[in-house]
């Protein structure tokens, strides 16, 4: 009898330690997405546009434009894949380059100032969306095009599909055909419910958030990463990059760009750490007959981050090409 009343008791107690502890975890999952959504939204107030924002349909995109309209092509920078901010992902390279001929970063919808588009973000939705902008914003060609990673892709597709607006390109450790990662909708999903809930805000407070370092590199670009990181547009974004866009791609890249000035940047840190890099960035020599690659040494694969002046130098040299 006394056995039993024991094990009731224990029974009790393990009962109000597991009811305790739930109420806990749902106390603080509810603080933490309070938290998220309260900073979320006073993240709009904190950090304005510094660009202006252009209507090009069903939303908006936000464009940062400097340096003045010259006789020389203007500079079109295309931020990777998941770069919270493209004004902070560029801002050694742009205010250099605007001295000398005029500059244009914008925000790919779902990032930084710019709307989210609800529609499949392929690589031909995404050079629809910036060929839009600038005609609104009534940026005329001819364009230097510089790409990284993912942007590469988009700036190729833009090449091809616009060839007399542009006049050369940059590629800085752009994506390759067969070489994006393969994410699931399941890892998608968890990385965006980490987002909602607040954890993701928490685990970069304590710096302990698995992102590159560059894509928080600063206060601005932490802000949005917590804001928007895997929100449905980039979801979108990347399922499309490792299907669609690589159907797309591999016809741009078999038709080329004749000898269109073309510089590739390719980081050693990358062909470290893939086998078949090197050949892989090799290829894209073939993009034109007037194309020439430079491999990167002491930089990550954010070489406009760890040695903006070899990407700086590289734009300048087909921008004088261009001329």
């Amino acid at each position: 009898m006394e056995a039993q009343l024991e094990n009731r008791s224990k029974r009790k107690k393990g009962l109000k330690a597991l009811i305790l502890t739930t109420i806990i975890s749902i106390f603080a999952f509810v603080s933490t997405f309070i938290y998220q959504s309260f900073l979320s939204n006073s993240s709009f107030s904190k950090y304005p546009p510094v660009g202006e924002l252009f209507d090009i349909g069903d939303y908006q995109l936000h464009m940062y434009a400097t340096g003045k309209k010259t006789d020389l092509p203007t500079i079109i920078l295309e931020s990777g894949s998941g770069t919270p901010s493209s004004v902070s992902d560029w801002r050694y390279i742009q205010p250099e380059l605007a001295k000398t001929t005029r500059v244009i970063t914008y925000d790919r919808a779902g990032y930084g100032w710019s709307d989210q588009a609800h529609n499949d973000r392929t690589s031909e939705q995404i050079i629809n969306d910036l060929h839009k902008m600038l005609e609104v914003s009534n940026e005329e060609g001819p364009f230097i095009l510089v790409g990284h990673s993912f942007g590469g892709f988009n700036m190729q597709l833009f090449a091809h599909r616009y060839p007399n607006q542009v006049a050369g390109m940059v590629l800085l450790d752009s994506s390759l055909i067969g070489k994006s990662p393969e994410v699931t909708d399941s890892a998608l999903f968890f990385q965006e419910s980490l987002r909602e809930l607040g954890v993701m805000r928490l685990m970069g407070d304590l710096g302990i958030l698995p992102v590159p370092e560059a894509a928080m590199s600063d206060e601005r670009s932490k802000e949005f990463l917590y804001r928007s990181f895997y929100n449905e547009d980039q979801k979108s974004e990347i399922k499309f990059m490792t299907t669609t866009d690589e159907k797309q791609l591999k016809l741009v890249q078999e038709e080329g760009f004749g000898d269109l000035p073309l510089i590739i940047l390719s980081s050693r840190a990358e062909e470290k750490e893939h086998k078949d890099w090197q050949n892989s960035q090799d290829a894209l020599l073939q993009l034109s007959t007037n194309s020439q690659r430079h491999i990167v040494e002491h930089s990550s694969h954010y070489i406009h981050h760890d040695q903006p002046t070899v990407v700086i130098d590289s734009i300048l040299e087909i921008l004088e090409k261009a001329e």
